[in-house]
C-alpha cells in the first residue's frame, strides 16, 4: 500500500481556487474536497457543472458572455442558457466545463492587478500590446492561447514585458 501523499502541486494550486468557485455560484458545486484535490475538481469537470453555474457566471460578466468568442471559447457553437447542453442532467458538458472554469480563473487571477472583476471583464475583451494586439478572450479558446494569456497575467504581475 502506498504512503497517503499530498496532492502535487499545480498551477490550480496557486490559484485562489474558492474564488473561482464563486464566479460559478459558490462552493456548492464542489462539495466535498474537490477545491482541495486537484483530482477531484478534474472529475468534477468532467462530470459537468451545472447549468446554473453558467448562468451565474453570465450574471457577472455579461459582457464577456454576450460576446460571439464566448461560445467559441467554451467550444459550443451557441452558449447555452435555456436548455442545457444535456437536458436530463441539466448539466455542462466536460469540455465547456474545463473551459468555464479556466475563464474564472483567468478573472480571478486579473482582477486584483487590473484594479477589480470589472476592469478585468473589460481588459479580456481589449486587445492587449502584450498578446500581439489580440483579445485576452479570442486566446482562451486553444490551450496554446491560455499559456500565452497566463504569461501575460505573469508579465502584468512583475510588471515585466519580454
Amino acid at each position: 500500500m502506498a504512503p497517503n501523499h499530498p496532492p502535487p502541486k499545480t498551477p490550480a494550486a496557486e490559484t485562489d481556487l474558492a474564488g473561482v468557485a464563486d464566479l460559478l455560484g459558490g462552493r456548492r458545486w464542489f462539495r466535498g474536497n474537490a477545491l482541495d484535490d486537484p483530482f477531484a475538481l478534474h472529475d468534477r469537470l468532467v462530470r459537468g457543472l451545472p447549468v446554473i453555474a453558467l448562468q451565474h457566471f453570465s450574471r457577472r460578466f455579461p459582457l464577456v458572455t454576450k460576446d460571439p468568442a464566448f461560445g467559441r471559447v467554451l467550444a459550443s457553437p451557441a452558449v447555452p442558457r435555456a436548455s442545457p447542453r444535456n437536458s436530463r442532467s441539466g448539466r455542462l458538458g466536460s469540455q465547456e466545463s474545463a473551459q468555464l472554469w479556466r475563464l474564472a480563473v483567468v478573472l480571478v487571477k486579473a482582477a486584483p492587478l487590473l484594479g477589480g472583476a470589472e476592469p478585468a471583464e473589460r481588459w479580456l475583451l481589449k486587445p492587449a500590446m502584450g498578446l500581439g494586439h489580440r483579445r485576452p478572450l479570442d486566446l482562451l479558446e486553444t490551450p496554446a492561447g491560455c499559456e500565452l494569456v497566463a504569461d501575460h497575467l505573469i508579465q502584468l504581475e512583475f510588471s515585466v514585458y519580454v
